[in-house]
């Protein structure tokens, strides 16, 4: 067990972010670029590495049974379902006891049409943090492969997968 120096929460060893408010708890010494991510059974290394054009995300979120994609040319708003908002998230985290660990109903969008995917805070209560850091309000930032992110206090994990090249139709006459 690893206590949190912020907030003196008591995570389960191996954990580089504290569970409950995503602080990093990794002292330096125990840093290690050979160190890996552990998430269900995908080992990812810790170093980020840059995206390629035509790169899908999968996003990992903790408690879902099957990550979710979000192919290259989407973008997807991240937030909780609420019958009073006109507006509903792309990608609902309320089953995903989003509520309890402070996930907005409008907390982010993630952007992969551009070469580089990335993640914005739109007003979060909760915030977003990338790899422990925390996001302001209305900013942007990359995401790479091995990205650990929280939406609140709701842990996922970023993989980038290269997608595979659409073949040309092949011309009739």
């Amino acid at each position: 067990m690893k206590l949190c120096p912020d907030c003196g929460y008591n995570n389960r060893a191996g954990l580089m972010f504290c569970d409950d408010c995503a602080a990093n708890i990794v002292s330096v010494s125990e840093k290690s670029t050979d160190q890996l991510v552990t998430l269900g059974r995908d080992t990812m290394p810790l170093t980020p590495s840059p995206a390629k054009p035509r790169t899908a995300i999968v996003f990992y979120v903790r408690g879902a049974k099957k990550p979710f994609v979000i192919p290259h040319g989407k973008r997807v708003l991240l937030g909780r379902n609420s019958p009073d908002e006109s507006k509903m998230p792309d990608i609902d985290l309320t089953p995903y006891n989003g509520i309890e660990r402070g996930v907005s109903r409008n907390h982010a969008v993630i952007d992969n049409t551009g070469s580089i995917p990335t993640i914005i805070d739109v007003g979060s209560s909760n915030g977003v943090h990338i790899n422990g850091s925390r996001l302001r309000r209305g900013t942007t930032s990359s995401l790479g492969n091995g990205d650990h992110v929280f939406l609140g206090r709701l842990p996922a994990f970023v993989q980038l997968k290269q997608m595979k090249a659409r073949q040309p139709e092949p011309m009739t006459h």
